[in-house]
């Protein structure tokens, strides 16, 4: 990962910090350039960036779908033979246990944020005024699926892509759905903070 390989040269946490404003920087920008050129400048009306408490369920829901759908594509990806390797297999929390909660933070709080406001904010709804919406869920799911794949993996990127296309699926429809962002922000810190608390149990 990259934090790992900044933190050689910077403390951890700054190399974190680098890494992500390095990979979330650009996205945010983005969502609030485009708010401000195309929408009302206002980002939470223009993507639908509002988080009420129910989400906490619907969040719930959608994590359960999501890891439903991981493990349905999964199994295409292996009966198919294809390649697997996710963007944390080279992670172990027993190497820098402060990597590992710095990493942890900001996939449980930064990506969610990001991630939806970006995919299912801004992509997904530039791609509903133009698609059916089936359609253009099926597309932000792809990119997003994509932005995960690692270069230096190679082909052993796509059946990561294919199973992280499948979880933007889910949360897409719960942004079609709900017509806001809370139910995908929620799930996706769970799909992250479950990840987590897996490699530390197995750490």
């Amino acid at each position: 990962m990259g934090a790992s390989l900044v933190a050689g040269f910077l403390p951890v946490v700054p190399a974190v910090v680098l890494v992500t404003l390095a990979l979330y920087g650009p996205m945010a920008w983005f969502c609030l350039y485009a708010s401000r050129r195309w929408g009302t400048g206002r980002v939470r009306a223009d993507l639908g960036a509002t988080i009420r408490p129910i989400d906490a369920a619907y969040g719930l829901a959608a994590a359960l779908g999501a890891l439903q759908v991981e493990r349905l594509v999964l199994l295409a990806v292996e009966v198919l033979h294809l390649p697997v390797r996710s963007n944390v297999d080279d992670l172990s929390p027993s190497d820098d246990r402060a990597l590992y909660l710095t990493l942890a933070a900001v996939a449980v709080v930064a990506a969610p944020i990001v991630e939806e406001l970006f995919f299912r904010g801004l992509l997904l709804s530039a791609l509903r005024s133009r698609l059916a919406p089936a359609l253009a869920i099926a597309v932000q799911a792809l990119v997003f699926g994509a932005y995960h794949a690692s270069p230096g993996y190679g082909w052993d990127n796509i059946g990561l892509a294919l199973i992280l296309a499948g979880v933007g699926v889910v949360f897409g429809v719960a942004a079609q759905w709900s017509r806001r962002l809370g139910p995908g922000m929620v799930g996706h810190a769970l799909i992250n903070a479950t990840v987590f608390v897996v490699l530390l149990a197995r750490g």
